[in-house]
């Protein structure tokens, strides 16, 4: 697991390949139902099974990005970076699947509107939330499980420094991230090689302690280098995540 620091001008280059990174990942976005009638049940309840399908299908990928959302461009021109230098496929989550909130969105108009029809129901509003975040928690964590490496982008807008100098964030999707990666298993690099979030609440009321001792820091110059030295090194089928451990070796579980 690496834990990207950008820095210096890098970021400006990065952000602006925003545009080829939403192009490159478009062939694998999600084509989301508009309405939920193909989710009903024959008691007219939806089928939780089948939505998570539709809206969070897994995508074959060798890095996931963990961002914060104003940060997507950033993540963005980095999936197209590893894409374009080492044949590495990025999966970002608000750039393939269907935002969570569209999906909320339809189940809270169908479901969830009080009698006059004019307000949500309290209640039901707190059972539809935690049935799309639950279903969009296990879609990550089964996309980290998948992926051989995870990219943090440690920026300003993911986490705060507070006065006792603890890492906090107010995205409960940046935590959920950051902790999953924390608890999966981790897999050997031939296993992951066998076989060829949106943060729309914006509120920092909420904040979550990042540990991220167990993440490798990941400078803007070290992808440089990383890039410099696989292009001087591939002819020896060195692979680009190998190539990118000898650099920056992973951290051994303690």
């Amino acid at each position: 697991m690496s834990r990207s620091l950008p820095t210096n001008e890098f970021i400006e280059e990065l952000e602006g390949y925003a545009v080829y990174g939403e192009k490159m990942l478009k062939a694998d976005r999600a084509q989301v139902e508009e309405i939920l009638d193909g989710f009903l049940l024959s008691d007219d309840s939806l089928d939780g099974s089948k939505i998570q399908a539709n809206w969070f299908p897994e995508i074959k990928a060798d890095v996931f990005i963990s961002h914060s959302h104003q940060d997507e461009n950033l993540a963005l021109g980095l999936a197209w970076f590893l894409k374009e230098h080492f044949e590495l496929k990025a999966f970002i989550d608000s750039a393939v699947w269907g935002y969570a909130d569209n999906l909320l969105k339809g189940i809270d108009a169908k479901y969830c509107l009080s009698s006059d029809r004019n307000l949500y129901d309290y209640k039901k509003r707190n059972w539809s939330t935690s049935h799309v975040h639950m279903m969009l928690s296990m879609a990550l964590a089964g996309m980290i499980d998948n992926t051989e490496c995870l990219f943090f982008l440690d920026t300003p807008h993911s986490k705060r420094l507070h006065a006792n100098a603890e890492e906090k964030t107010s995205s409960p999707w940046i935590y959920a991230e950051i902790a999953m990666s924390r608890l999966i298993r981790q897999r050997t690099m031939q296993e992951h090689r066998s076989s060829p979030v949106n943060e729309c609440f914006s509120a920092d009321a909420i904040q979550h302690t990042l540990v991220m001792n167990h993440l490798t820091k990941l400078t803007c110059n070290d992808l440089q280098k990383w890039m410099n030295e696989y292009k001087e090194y591939s002819y020896r089928f060195c692979p680009p995540l190998d190539c990118l451990y000898q650099l920056k070796p992973l951290k051994k579980d303690e």
